[in-house]
């Protein structure tokens, strides 16, 4: 498996985004996020490494779903069109964001740590 095979998937999941096209190849869905799964965890343990104050977030946990949200965006396909995790989601802590799709792969790292305010 490789990132090729994950942009292929992500193109024609794009080209046929509906229920009966992912049922139909739910299998090829499942070795595409098993790889993904393998490569956020092979992350997480690097960024471990990196920063002793990060706090490990299984794969399993960090990966976003492959379904839209459709009551809050019912207009949105039924699918989105990436892979994404976010990883370190510790209160107070910087976030890691990793983000793979046809248009765009991301990496970020933010912080929303705000002041307490007496």
């Amino acid at each position: 498996m490789s990132f090729y095979q994950v942009l292929d998937f992500l193109r024609d999941l794009n080209k046929n985004n509906n229920k009966a096209w992912m049922d139909e190849h739910r299998g090829r869905y499942q070795e595409v996020r098993q790889f993904m799964l393998g490569w956020i965890e092979n992350l997480d343990k690097r960024l471990q490494k990196i920063d002793p104050s990060y706090t490990p977030n299984p794969a399993k946990k960090a990966i976003s779903r492959i379904n839209n949200n459709l009551v809050y965006k019912p207009n949105a396909p039924t699918y989105r069109d990436h892979f994404g995790a976010e990883m370190n989601k510790a209160k107070d802590k910087s976030s890691f964001y990793v983000h793979m799709s046809l248009k765009a792969v991301l990496s970020a790292v933010g912080s929303m740590v705000l002041p307490k305010i007496n």
